[in-house]
């Protein structure tokens, strides 16, 4: 089977290089192939009526040797190619084309593969129809090694030559080849070797001027070509009378007008500096890529002058990268501009490309968080294009990464799957500027470093009061108590929600001596010193900005049974709640936050980024008094957060399902019975876009009418309804500009909530203050729905920071996140269920959570149904969802409405039920239920199973199982606390209850 890549019927190229012929005769053309420079040889060159196209793909090679034009290969996925093509515009005329051909292949060895290697001259009207073609068999085939056929179609009979059984024709020596087309009478010949091997045979579909040369893998060791010499195309019989001492004329090369020379010349480096980028410099041989199917670029020469890489696309629809082979380092936390020259016409509506940088490893590994923007669409309008070219230019900020790190240029593009004009793509001078580093400063007194627009909206949080004792100031948030005291330079978090508890110091090097409390509102309260400024944020989050260099030591009084360290970040939560203390280096700087940890032999010291299963050792949990310490420069800062944020809102996490809803959909659809179990359907592809969209400030709806009908139809149906939009993919990193993007959709087209396809990640800060913006001044009650996910943001599991997620209603987690974990996954377990440290409502979409024994429909729903163990939601499009899933959904919110007085519905009746209606009896037992009776008090539990106990103590000792057995009321002493614990054999301990609950 012969495998024709289909681009070659698609691409057109148009533009040229250099000259490289002169007359054989009079009308005639002699391609002179030793007048090539190297980098031409990768460019199409145009003669009058004729273009010679290259196209060396990754494991190919197009070069001149000897005056030959070589093409070789040893990929067995690619080609190269050599494509001649007539001037379809003029009338058709018979043509000889003339060449020597040489094969060149290794012999088979022994252990080879069988088969044989083939080397092609093809020729006809399109390429994958009727063809006409040459195929030549290479040494190697012990039966017909060394032999050509020609095949007088596309099928399988061969005409050998001279119909002999195939006599041996010495291939590694040039062989002469001649082909006569005859356009209007639809016929070709064929002479091999001085031998004519076809007369007058015809092509159903006609035949074209128009000649591929194909070397094509072999499956013998090293590489296979071929290579054409003496090339010379002449218009035969009458044409020759016509053409008869009419010397074509030659080209030039065009030279660029003086505004486009001062487009070419223009970089600014705004003060810093070009970096070395071997492999993509379109000018040179070296510029190497690698392409993926259906996408090539071909070098060409723009007609303005400019040396390029174009691509024309058509109707198909491709999701597809074109990358830089060659990488080169880059620093972490530095400014860069990516800038390029760009010609280009496209529909925008059904199209996006995107041009940035990839980051790898110094071995070459992929690293998450690509950093690209949408490209023009149409250059031409842009009133700065000189001869249609525009300079484009995107800056952006690398990640923190804990190692050095190189990056290659990406090219990505997503063509929609509707009809569209044919993409019209240039690219030239392509370049990477580094920008000087950021200094280490901080202006006026700190204060702006501590405060963030925005706040809660209608959500449960707020900065409840501020107190000052003796230099002791105690500010209390709805989810933390911070105490800051002057006196020891110490901030202490505690937690106020659900269980109350003491959960890190961090004592600080700077005085704390003299702060004075400069603002105090619902959404914050600032402190501030000559040396340091301290914002306490409404979600639990305490900011901390020094003026001079100041370490912190911070130590734990939680345990922690899923914990992570890295990227100057720390995160530390159990089943209860737990901390976060992250930090912020000065953008741009070059440097990073220093820290280390001050305790030795940390179970979860140097785990991998990525690493969303290892949790404490049994026993680990309960070791508090670990410490980490972090070293900040001026400018630099430091957040401590402690979480739950926010009180859980059980009543929305049973009422609002999402699903998505397409353009294709009927609008008199939404009153199918499907969607009464919808409550928030999202517009997944009514707004330009084929991916992220990083092309424009706004989202703008493809049809507008269109969208209003679905909004109203939806609506009526008492859904509620939200667009697609991204702050993670949007073109800026400005929260104003993003913000205002989704104002308008929300007041403009009359959205009641909004989805965001990620959040900024490297400049995370920007995510929150985007989050506090579109919640306090967009959408103060309606839904946010979150999706975010490692692989796509980047960042470590040690950067989670609940305080950010808390201002959205919804996150949607997971996506692409591989693991054979079972239901006890700690990802979903300690962090993305959102239960208990930001508390919005975690939805989970677990397509790669393969821990329960397949991926088959049945064996995805029991993923959906082990994170209600958790107090996760399934997420949307969860298979057998009616069958299976909603009869939990249902029976769960059912026992809410009954029980969910309870402050800790969760612990004790909530969980046992979960594990009841799903099967999976993992996690906890269910936490013991007191009951107060005078000065006795008594102990119950829903835990079911064998070896059901409650254990309990009276002098404020935590239970266990060797505690005293509870068989009856316990009389409670004056003064004394009760703790209880229930144990269950295949569950882990309850949660402890308290009696009398703890003072805050």
């Amino acid at each position: 089977m012969i495998h024709l890549p289909s681009f070659l019927g698609r691409l057109a190229l148009v533009a040229s290089a250099a000259s490289v012929a002169s007359p054989a005769a009079a009308g005639a053309l002699r391609a002179d192939f030793h007048r090539l420079s190297p980098g031409e040889v990768r460019a199409e060159i145009r003669w009058p009526d004729w273009t010679l196209s290259p196209h060396a793909p990754e494991g190919t090679r197009i070069a001149v040797e000897d005056d030959r034009l070589v093409l070789q290969d040893d990929s067995q996925e690619n080609a190269a190619v050599l494509s001649l093509t007539g001037d379809a515009s003029r009338e058709p005329q018979p043509v000889e084309i003339r060449f020597s051909l040489r094969v060149d292949a290794p012999a088979r060895e022994a252990g080879d593969p069988e088969g044989s290697a083939f080397a092609f001259l093809r020729f006809g009207p399109a390429y994958g129809e009727d063809l006409g073609f040459l195929r030549v068999i290479l040494p190697g085939d012990a039966a017909e090694a060394g032999r050509a056929f020609v095949d007088a179609s596309s099928g399988d009979e061969l005409v050998r030559p001279s119909g002999s059984a195939g006599a041996s024709i010495p291939l590694a020596e040039p062989v002469d080849v001649v082909l006569r087309l005859d356009p209007a009478a639809g016929t070709y010949a064929v002479r091999f070797g001085g031998e004519e091997v076809l007369a007058g045979a015809t092509l159903a579909g006609g035949v074209e001027p128009r000649l591929g040369v194909f070397s094509v893998h072999t499956p013998s060791r090293g590489r296979a070509g071929i290579s054409l010499g003496d090339l010379v195309i002449e218009p035969v019989g009458d044409a020759d009378a016509d053409a008869a001492g009419a010397a074509p004329a030659w080209p030039t090369r065009a030279e660029p007008r003086p505004e486009l020379l001062s487009l070419l010349n223009d970089v600014d480096l705004r003060g810093g500096r070009l970096v070395e980028t071997p492999g993509f410099d379109l000018q040179d041989e070296g510029a190497e890529f690698q392409f993926q199917p259906h996408l090539y670029y071909w070098p060409v020469r723009d007609e303005a002058g400019i040396t390029a890489w174009r691509s024309e696309v058509e109707k198909e629809w491709i999701g597809r990268h074109l990358y830089s082979l060659r990488a080169f380092p880059v620093e972490s936390n530095r400014r860069y501009v990516v800038s390029a020259l760009v010609k280009s016409r496209f529909d925008r509506a059904n199209n996006e490309i995107d041009l940035g940088l990839e980051m790898l490893t110094m071995n070459h590994e992929r690293l998450p968080a690509e950093r690209v923007a949408g490209l023009p669409a149409d250059t031409a309008s842009d009133p700065d294009n000189v001869d249609g070219w525009v300079r484009w230019e995107y800056a952006f900020v690398t990640a923190n990464y804990d190692e050095p790190v190189k990056a290659r240029f990406i090219l990505r593009h997503n063509i929609g799957y509707t009809d569209h004009e044919a993409i019209d793509l240039r690219l030239a001078q392509v370049k990477l500027i580094e920008l000087p580093v950021e200094p280490h400063a901080v202006e006026g007194d700190g204060s702006d470093l501590v405060t963030f627009r925005g706040g809660p909206g209608n959500l449960p949080m707020a900065v409840e009061s501020v107190e000052e004792d003796g230099g002791v100031f105690t500010v209390r948030t709805t989810g933390v108590k911070f105490t800051i005291d002057t006196d020891a330079g110490r901030i202490a978090a505690r937690q106020r929600i659900d269980f109350r508890r003491d959960l890190f110091d961090a004592d600080l090097s700077l005085p704390l001596a003299g702060l004075q409390l400069v603002r105090h509102d619902d959404t914050v309260a600032v402190l501030r010193n000559e040396h340091l400024a301290i914002g306490v944020q409404c979600d639990g989050m305490a900011a901390v900005a020094p003026l001079s260099p100041m370490a912190v030591l911070a130590t734990a009084r939680i345990g922690g049974a899923f914990n992570r360290l890295g990227r100057g970040s720390v995160y530390a939560g159990d089943d209860f709640g737990g901390f976060a203390i992250n930090t912020y280096p000065v953008i741009g700087s070059g440097t990073t936050v220093d820290f280390e940890p001050v305790t030795s032999g940390l179970w979860f010291e140097g785990l991998a980024r990525n690493d969303t299963e290892t949790m404490a050792a049994e026993g680990e949990a309960s070791r508090p008094g670990w410490q980490i310490r972090w070293d900040l420069k001026p400018g630099e800062r430091i957040f401590l957060s402690g979480f739950p944020c926010r009180p859980f809102d059980w009543e929305r996490s049973f009422s609002e399902h999402y699903q998505l809803t397409h353009r294709e959909n009927e609008v008199e659809g939404y009153d199918d019975p499907w969607y009464d179990v919808v409550d928030v359907l999202i517009l997944w592809d009514f707004h330009q876009r084929s991916w992220g969209m990083a092309f424009a400030d706004n989202y703008t709806p493809y049809d507008a009418e269109l969208t209003q009908e679905h909004i109203r139809a939806i609506q009526a149906e008492g859904m509620k309804v939200m667009p697609y939009n991204s702050a993670w993919f949007h073109r800026t990193r400005d929260p104003e500009v993003w913000v205002e993007s989704a104002r308008r959709m929300v007041e403009d087209e009359g959205f009641e909530g909004m989805y965001s396809d990620g959040l900024p990640a490297v400049e995370w800060l920007v995510g929150y203050e985007e989050m506090r913006m579109l919640r306090e001044g967009v959408l103060p009650d309606g839904p946010i729905r979150v999706h975010d996910s490692l692989p796509q943001s980047g960042r470590h599991v040690a950067e989670y920071a609940p305080y950010v997620y808390t201002y959205a209603s919804t996150t949607y987690q997971a996506e692409h996140v591989s693991t054979d974990a079972g239901p006890g996954w700690p990802w979903v377990r300690y962090v993305i269920n959102s239960w208990r440290q930001s508390n919005a409502i975690g939805d989970i979409k677990g397509d790669k959570w393969r821990g329960f024994g397949g991926d088959t429909p049945e064996q995805q729903t029991r993923s959906r149904l082990a994170g209600f163990i958790w107090n996760a939601r399934p997420g949307s499009g969860a298979p057998n969802y009616m069958q299976d899933v909603k009869p939990v959904w249902d029976a769960l919110e059912a026992d809410w409405r009954e029980h969910g007085d309870d402050p800790f519905y969760y612990d004790r009746h909530y969980l046992p039920l979960a594990q009841e209606l799903t099967g999976f009896r993992i996690g906890r037992a269910a936490m013991p239920i007191v009951a107060e009776d005078g000065d006795q008090v008594e102990l119950s539990t829903k835990a079911t199973g064998d070896g059901v106990a409650i254990r309990y103590t009276l002098d404020g000792s935590e239970p266990t199982a060797a505690s005293a057995a509870y068989d009856g009321p316990v009389a409670l002493p004056e003064g004394a606390t009760l703790k209880a614990v229930t144990l269950a054999e295949g569950l882990e301990p309850s949660a402890v209850a308290v009696h009398p609950l703890p003072e805050d």
